[in-house]
C-alpha cells in the first residue's frame, strides 16, 4: 500500500519567528496552538490519530504565523501611516511570490 505524502514528510520541529527559535511541542486533544514567548515553546494541538500528519501541523503553523504577522505589522503600520501622513482603506495579508508588499492606487495595502 502506498503512503500518503503528508506520511513521507518529515514532521517540523522548530518554528523560527523574529529571529528566535520555538521548539514544536505536540500535545493531544483540541485547542488553540500557542507561542510560550518566555520558555521558546510553540505548544502545538492535535488529535493523536493526526500527531503524524505535517501536512496538517504546517496549516496549523501557518495560521498561527499569520495571527503573529497581524498582531506585529498592526504596530507598525500605525506608525509608518502616521510617519507618511497616509489613511490605508484597507490591509490585507496575501501569500505573494515576488514582493514583500505592495499599496495599490485604491489605497489598500498588501503585505506577504
Amino acid at each position: 500500500q502506498a503512503q500518503s505524502q503528508s506520511e513521507n514528510q518529515i514532521m517540523p520541529q522548530q518554528l523560527y519567528l523574529l529571529g528566535k527559535s520555538y521548539r514544536l511541542e505536540f500535545l493531544p486533544g483540541y485547542g488553540q496552538s500557542v507561542l510560550n514567548e518566555e520558555q521558546f515553546i510553540c505548544q502545538i494541538y492535535l488529535p493523536e490519530e493526526f500527531h503524524q500528519r505535517s501536512d496538517l501541523v504546517l496549516k496549523i503553523l501557518d495560521r498561527l504565523l499569520l495571527a503573529q504577522a497581524r498582531d506585529y505589522f498592526q504596530d507598525r503600520m500605525i506608525y509608518w501611516c502616521q510617519v507618511m501622513q497616509i489613511r490605508p482603506r484597507i490591509i490585507r495579508y496575501k501569500y505573494l511570490k515576488s514582493r514583500w508588499g505592495s499599496c495599490s492606487s485604491k489605497d489598500a495595502i498588501n503585505l506577504n
